[in-house]
Parts: structure tokens; C-alpha cells; sequence
């Protein structure tokens, strides 16, 4: 669901109705960066610092820097009434959120990263989750494997690159879904199906719940499907009764420090439906 541009948040952060979704393209090379644990400790708290050690891949840890950066990026310019340390805690399940604040409506987001892509999503409306992946080759063996019957068969009726793109734009969904949920692989990935009601990339689609046992929440739900990029595919769900306006933005790296002691410089490109915003340079002091 793509609208006009909604007026910014204020110093509570996104306003009613509004899901902000910011999409970071890394850079290549990015990720054999040699952030060491001095520069990481200018950006994470002490918690993630100690996952930022426990990562053994280089790639897992520039990541993880750069994902933090980002979200400080985002809640700067959205609005979203944070300042220094967002107080970002993961819950029982790994999932991320923030630590309740004191007269303050409760914030929900998610993230989600893959090979040159990082995702944020916000909002005031409901329980929410995102995910993004590189589009690679036809994965048959596992739409087989996990799609519930009817997308199964509604997807195998399709050929070539739109046979592909139709794989990922159902897998980020059902991913989005079960973080949005919380309980990830708890949920049969077959409990539920979706329906696309259009051939667009952005067309409307709807779930459907298979098995109320095991499945997720029959919501009622709200989707976005979308490509930040023509090599990623991207979705994000929304648990909520209300209508919702999905707010994209796409960032961009121009410059960096590995040792996070200079500012980092990003532009940020908004929703191409605004009439009104053009990109916009954003810099980021690490430590600050």
C-alpha cells in the first residue's frame, strides 16, 4: 500500500497510521572492513559489543556496526524522539524492541539484513516484522517443502524470472510474518498462505490462515511488498485493525571511517510518491 507523503512524526516519533520503512544499500567491500572492537565500541552499547565479540565471520560484525549506525541515522531524521543510546534490548526470543519509557506510546520495529542490504521498519500501530533477501536463483526444492498447497500450486503455475521474484516476494512475507509474531520457526511456514490479488510487484495480497493452532494470529494484517534494489526483495508486516501508510526511504553510504572516530556521510533518498523531499545528505559522528 503506496500513498502521498505523510507528514514526519514528531518528538514521539512516526505519526498514527504511519510505518516507516528505511532500506540501507552497503557498499561492496564493505564488509572485509577492519572495524575492530575500538571503533565498534564508539557505536554499540555494552551488550551488543558483546555480540559484535562473539561473531567470528568479519562480515556478521560490520554489519552489526553499521546496522546501529543506520538506526541512529533513521530515528534522527524521522523524529523518532531518541537521543544517545536508544535503549534497543532484545526479549525472550532474540527479537529487538526498546525499553518501555515512561509517558511515551509504545514504539515497534525490526530489522533485517542480507548480502548489500539492511532494513529498518517503525511504527505506532502494531506488532510488526520485516525481511529482506537477496534474489538468487528458482528455489523449487524449498517452495515445495514449505509453501502451503494452493501458493504452492498458484506459484509452480508461473515461469522464469517472475517464477523467481514470486519465491521471494512469498518468503519475505512468511518471514516477516513470524517475526512480527514472535514465536520465528515456532509457526509452520505451511500454516498459512498468502494471495496475491494483482501481477504487479506491489499489488495487494492478503493471508490466509491454514491452521489456527499452529499458525499466526488471523490478524487482521497489513503488507508491504517491495525491491529496495533490483536484486533484493523486501516485505514487512503489520498486526493492526487500522489503515496504515507505508513510508519507504532508501540510504545510501558515500563515506566512512573503519576506525569510527570521523563522521560517516549518507544520503537519503524518500518515498518516490513525495512531492516534496529530495535527497538529503545526513552525517553521522560515531560516539556522538
Amino acid at each position: 500500500m503506496m500513498t502521498q507523503d505523510t507528514p514526519a512524526g514528531d518528538d514521539d516519533g512516526p505519526a498514527p497510521g504511519l510505518v516507516d520503512v528505511c532500506s540501507l544499500v552497503v557498499p561492496p567491500g564493505f564488509g572485509d572492513l577492519p572495524i575492530g572492537r575500538a571503533g565498534a565500541a564508539r557505536v554499540l552499547s555494552p551488550a551488543e559489543l558483546e555480540r559484535f565479540e562473539r561473531y567470528q565471520v568479519q562480515r556478521r560484525r560490520n554489519d552489526l556496526v553499521l546496522s546501529r549506525i543506520m538506526l541512529r541515522v533513521v530515528w534522527t531524521r524521522l523524529g523518532l524522539g531518541l537521543r544517545g543510546d536508544c535503549g534497543l534490548v532484545a526479549d525472550a526470543r532474540g527479537k529487538p524492541h526498546l525499553a518501555p519509557r515512561a509517558g511515551r506510546p509504545a514504539l515497534h520495529l525490526n530489522t533485517s539484513d542480507t548480502a548489500g542490504m539492511i532494513t529498518w521498519a517503525f511504527s505506532r500501530e502494531g506488532p510488526l516484522g520485516c525481511d529482506v533477501e537477496l534474489i538468487g536463483a528458482d528455489n523449487d526444492a524449498v517452495a515445495g517443502s514449505h509453501f502451503a498447497p494452493q501458493e504452492l500450486a498458484d506459484y509452480r503455475r508461473l515461469a522464469g524470472l517472475r517464477k523467481r521474484h514470486r519465491f521471494y516476494e512469498i518468503w519475505t512475507l512468511k518471514e516477516a510474518v513470524l517475526k512480527a509474531d514472535g514465536r520465528g520457526l515456532g509457526i509452520p511456514l505451511g500454516s498459512f498462505s498468502f494471495r496475491f490479488e494483482g501481477p504487479g510487484t506491489e499489488s495487494p495480497c492478503a493471508l490466509d490462515v491454514l491452521d489456527p493452532r499452529t499458525g499466526p494470529p488471523p490478524g487482521p494484517w497489513r503488507f508491504l511488498r517491495f525491491r529496495p534494489t533490483p536484486t533484493h526483495q523486501a516485505a514487512v508486516a503489520v498486526r493492526t485493525p487500522d489503515d496504515v501508510v507505508f513510508r519507504r526511504h532508501l540510504l545510501h553510504l558515500e563515506e566512512f571511517d573503519p576506525e569510527c572516530a570521523r563522521p560517516w556521510k549518507f544520503t537519503v533518498v524518500p518515498d518516490r510518491n513525495s512531492s516534496t523531499n529530495a535527497p538529503e545528505d545526513v552525517i553521522f559522528m560515531p560516539g556522538s
